[in-house]
């Protein structure tokens, strides 16, 4: 169960941060943004980032970017996320706009008489310059775009918010323990607004591009040109979304209810196993993680080994995507409970000594390594269906697809015309015959 007091609550049993958890985090992010339509010319008060952490997570933004930031004098004219990365951009304000030249050179740092770093410090900040494309950010550019990957155990808190993971300590304290970064925003009208970012176990990552001028005149969409972005796949709750209003459309206007949109034909006749696909970032959707796996797959009713799924198992799948992103969203929005009968309740009870583990309705949970991860299966309503493409092909299906929708060679079915390739087996004696003669030539060449 949750708890929640007025600055604190638990995410139950969560491990780790995905595609709920981070929409959340989005959320506590987003009152640092000012709509440009509230000032003209907009001349909010600018953002300012603070680094408290002297052993940041490895892929971070040197000391010169953060000051180069601070003294460019940038306002956050939006939050963004797809997947799990979370997107803050970063707009310069109108009064920092007409700087003389002595002002643009604020962004440079000056470390004459600056404390000297100590040896991990030094290899730290090597490291950052040398895994960030941010070293030539002066902080003149008009539009930065700050990126932020939660890995295991980041988290973004406030000080009337702060989101608990199972995998972190239980505190109240603000900000929490091992923050990295805070971005903080004075105004005269809402008072001091900032939130922090932190991370035990040091696995996320925060980085800052510059966009090209050339893109802002072509009036192209921000979300397409953040880098971090690129790396992923289309996000699972947008595109459940998408694909839910599309069979609904689909239905009233076309008679063949068989048809389906594009991104349904990357789930289908694949080799690879649907949780496997699922965890896959870069795949089909980013986003889904462990449980949200399992409660998809659970409330489908397929297995999470199933391989060469149907068209209807696919329609299925992305309808109950869409229900528990969106449900699973909303409640950590309002800090209530999930939905009693979700999996995510029991899914990583053990069960005590001899004991088993049931879910809502009393059916046996057993647990099995899938896609890597650890699964929790109901295999009275989850059964791993033995497919080839093969039977696919027989029952008039299409012919395998690779994650792209291409056909895929290897996923071709067996024909008789391939049993002249099988390779013959030769007899033991024989190769122990062969062995022994070549064994003897080469004791004669010695």
């Amino acid at each position: 169960k949750y708890y929640y007091s007025s600055k604190k609550y638990l995410l139950a049993t969560s491990k780790m941060p995905e595609l709920p958890e981070v929409e959340n985090f989005r959320q506590i992010l987003f009152p640092l943004a000012v709509e440009r339509q509230e000032r003209s010319p907009w001349s909010a008060p600018p953002i300012t980032i603070l680094c408290p952490s002297p052993v940041p997570p490895k892929s971070f933004p040197a000391m010169n970017v953060i000051n180069s930031i601070n003294k460019g004098g940038y306002g956050v004219i939006d939050v963004l996320r797809k997947g799990k990365v979370i997107c803050v951009v970063l707009q310069k304000l109108t009064s920092f706009r007409n700087d003389d030249a002595s002002t643009k050179k604020k962004g440079i740092v000056k470390t004459k008489n600056a404390k000297k770093p100590s040896i991990q410090q030094k290899s730290s900040l090597i490291d950052k310059e040398s895994n960030n494309d941010d070293t030539l950010i002066t902080g003149d550019e008009e539009i930065l775009l700050l990126s932020l990957h939660m890995g295991m155990t980041g988290r973004i808190s406030s000080p009337g918010n702060i989101p608990g993971l199972e995998s972190l300590s239980d505190s109240d304290t603000y900000p929490p323990p091992h923050t990295h970064m805070i971005l903080t925003r004075d105004d005269r009208d809402s008072g001091k607004v900032e939130a922090a970012f932190s991370d035990p176990r040091r696995f996320g990552s925060v980085s800052v591009h510059a966009m090209k001028n050339n893109d802002l005149a072509e009036g192209k969409d921000i979300s397409d040109l953040i880098p971090a972005f690129e790396e992923v796949a289309d996000d699972a709750l947008q595109a459940s979304k998408t694909y839910c209003n599309q069979m609904v459309i689909i239905r009233k206007n076309c008679d063949d209810c068989e048809k389906q949109p594009t991104i349904a034909e990357k789930l289908t006749h694949q080799r690879k196993g649907i949780k496997a696909l699922l965890l896959d970032q870069r795949g089909v959707v980013s986003g889904v993680g462990n449980w949200v796996a399992d409660e998809i797959l659970y409330r489908s009713g397929i297995h999470p080994d199933q391989t060469f799924l149907t068209t209807t198992e696919a329609n299925r799948l992305f309808q109950e995507m869409n229900y528990v992103l969106c449900t699973a969203v909303d409640c950590l929005n309002a800090r209530k409970d999930f939905p009693e009968e979700w999996l995510f309740h029991r899914r990583w009870r053990s069960g005590g000594s001899g004991g088993t583990v049931k879910d809502f309705h009393g059916k046996k949970i057993s647990f099995l390594q899938s896609g890597g991860r650890s699964s929790a299966v109901v295999s009275a309503v989850q059964k791993n269906k033995a497919r080839t493409n093969s039977t696919m092909v027989k029952s008039g299906k299409t012919q395998g697809k690779d994650a792209n929708g291409k056909v895929d060679d290897k996923q071709q079915p067996y024909t008789n015309d391939d049993k002249s390739k099988k390779r013959k087996k030769v007899p033991t004696a024989q190769i122990d015959s062969q062995n022994r003669t070549r064994v003897s030539s080469r004791r004669k060449s010695n």
